[in-house]
């Protein structure tokens, strides 16, 4: 009858519907978080495992005592960033740049567990102390900070501590914008001489009214007493002259004229570009410079770039804004190395598109091959994960080589 409640009997089923607390919840939380930590550990021991298994196949890094006639430098595994060492014939000891902003061995947070930033910082640190660098001295001869990324940078105070004072700074940009981590501070009282460097001015391009100045005063030329700080025979600035055994000068620094639009800054297009002559040998240090930078130095400098030994892919290998195919087929080295990690997401270096272009050079110049090795590259443009591309050209990248060391002889 309508309004007439059905009585239940005992045959009548009851429905219990299963509540779930706010305990068991937050357990099954925790749980999935302990499996996906879980999951992060072995992936990154997978990893490591066969990143070392690729470093133990290459060829054993040179020995030596700094100032034993011989060039030896250093592109040091940092990740995200730059950090090199060099020494000359003469035993001077230069140091470009000092940072990183992410390794590989973080998570995707960000965040790296103590154990691996303590042996991230040891790892710089022992290559610097390495008999080929710098052994038992306290001294480094000169210090190039190429821009003020701090990715280029932000750990020199923690790799350097108090262990150390520097004779030569030279810098672009001001000083004073090296701040991340209180490096200008850190550096400044530690430093002989800090010196603002720009070379700029271009002939070719008349737009391109630039200057070639130390701490805002104009280079001389040089003369038998003083070489260097001075111009030297191409019109570079001589920063290091050792005679017929060693010469380095900067060749680009504080680029501000926009050739083309490479999506560049004027912090990145005004890196300081570092060129090697020693031992017959040419090695070329880049920085983060752009396709403007490298359109500066083909108007300026074209004829002493050709036929590098070594050259540093610009901006970590990045195609966006370096390594143009005229500029890759002008210096057509015998070998380039990008400083970048193996698999970060947030920077996406080195581009493929580079490491190719680079390995393409190689080719066509009828390079020796070498054992086939893996690079970790990303697309160049847009979406895409990384990809190992395996090549048998002397063609690098720090994260997935780990770090690269080259020795110079009197007779490479």
């Amino acid at each position: 009858m309508p309004g007439k409640k059905r009585q239940r009997t005992e045959d009548t089923p009851v429905l219990y519907e299963k509540r779930v607390t706010r305990s068991q919840l937050e357990g099954e939380r925790k749980a999935k978080k302990a499996k996906e930590e879980e999951d992060a550990v072995k992936e990154r021991q997978r990893l490591w495992e066969e990143r070392q298994a690729e470093i133990r196949g290459r060829h054993p890094d040179p020995v030596g005592d700094c100032g034993d006639g011989n060039l030896y430098v250093a592109f040091v595994e940092v990740g995200q960033g730059d950090f090199a060492v060099m020494s000359t014939p003469g035993g001077k000891v230069i140091v470009f740049d000092g940072g990183s902003l992410s390794t590989d061995d973080e998570d995707a947070g960000g965040k790296m567990n103590p154990e691996s930033k303590t042996a991230f910082t040891k790892r710089l640190h022992s290559v610097l102390t390495d008999e080929k660098f710098l052994g038992n001295r306290n001294v480094i001869d000169i210090l190039i900070l190429t821009h003020p990324d701090s990715d280029h940078y932000n750990k020199l105070a923690a790799v350097l501590g108090d262990r150390y004072t520097i004779d030569k700074c030279y810098h672009s940009g001001n000083f004073d914008k090296y701040s991340v981590a209180k490096t200008s501070a850190f550096l400044d009282p530690i430093t002989r001489i800090v010196q603002k460097v720009v070379k700029s001015h271009d002939p070719i391009e008349k737009k391109a009214v630039g200057e070639v100045t130390l701490q805002g005063k104009p280079v001389q030329a040089k003369d038998e007493e003083n070489t260097v700080d001075r111009l030297d025979d191409e019109g570079g600035i001589l920063i290091l002259d050792e005679g017929k055994s060693c010469q380095i000068s900067i060749i680009a620094a504080g680029i501000t004229y926009e050739y083309k639009n490479d999506g560049s800054n004027d912090t990145n297009r005004g890196s300081i570009v570092t060129l090697v002559e020693a031992n017959d040998a040419k090695v070329l240090m880049m920085g983060d410079a752009t396709k403007n930078t490298e359109q500066f130095l083909m108007n300026t400098a074209a004829k002493r770039l050709t036929k590098l030994n070594l050259v540093q892919a610009a901006h970590h290998g990045s195609v966006l804004t370096s390594s143009s195919q005229e500029f890759v087929d002008l210096v057509d080295p015998a070998e380039a190395v990008a400083s970048a990690g193996r698999k970060i997401p947030k920077h996406r270096h080195p581009s493929d598109d580079v490491i190719k272009r680079y390995v393409e050079r190689l080719e066509t110049s009828e390079r020796p091959e070498i054992s086939s090795h893996t690079t970790y590259v990303w697309p160049g443009l847009g979406e895409g994960k990384p990809y190992s591309y395996k090549s048998t050209q002397n063609v690098f990248s720090t994260g997935s080589r780990g770090t690269f060391i080259r020795k110079f002889g009197a007779s490479t």
